[in-house]
């Protein structure tokens, strides 16, 4: 029993090792990213599933406040969600939403991109999760902030797919809203 509860810990530390290297470092894993296919801006990766996004940092704000961030409510948009991972220059905005009926914090994360027809497209893809969303209104009300797509999980067999993103801030910001994040 004690050695089972021992590797279940070594195995959250190197899951938190690798979220950490993730967050500081915008990669997938080393070992995935040696298996990646370029197309367009984004990087189809062996595993079908994942597609890796190639966005450019936004300008002015130089530093990601919360990386790695797993947006809530893609398992409601899954056709919306494929089209933008299929899509070109996908980018991402935040709008707030401050007459929710469910959060007040409430921040809708939009996906633009234009798909293979060449038209542009612009659709909700989910929400920023409630913590984060209230870090945000708390730490960062004011600022400029914005978002960058990192990776996109497409559905398949039960599997739903899901959207991982990075949102930048000011760099006088990036200790206390990291670290609020991490005790999330």
């Amino acid at each position: 029993m004690e050695t089972l509860i021992a590797i279940g810990v070594l195995g959250l530390l190197g899951w938190a090792a690798l979220s950490k290297w993730r967050s500081r470092t915008g990669e997938v894993s080393p070992k995935l990213e040696r298996r990646s296919r370029r197309d367009g801006n984004s990087q189809r990766l062996d595993d079908s599933r994942i597609v890796r996004i190639d966005a450019p940092r936004p300008q002015g704000l130089p530093r990601i406040v919360l990386g790695d961030v797993k947006v809530a409510g893609t398992s409601r948009r899954q056709k919306e969600l494929v089209r933008y991972a299929y899509g070109t220059g996908q980018a991402i905005e935040l709008e707030p939403e401050p007459n929710n009926e469910f959060d007040s914090n409430a921040i809708k994360v939009v996906g633009c991109w234009t798909d293979l027809s060449g038209k542009n497209c612009r659709e909700q893809l989910g929400y920023v999760p409630k913590e984060m969303a209230a870090v945000i209104a708390h730490d960062l009300s004011g600022s400029r902030i914005a978002a960058t797509p990192e990776v996109v999980f497409l559905p398949e067999g039960d599997k739903s797919g899901g959207l991982r993103i990075n949102i930048w801030g000011p760099r006088r910001q990036r200790s206390k809203v990291a670290s609020k994040a991490q005790d999330i």
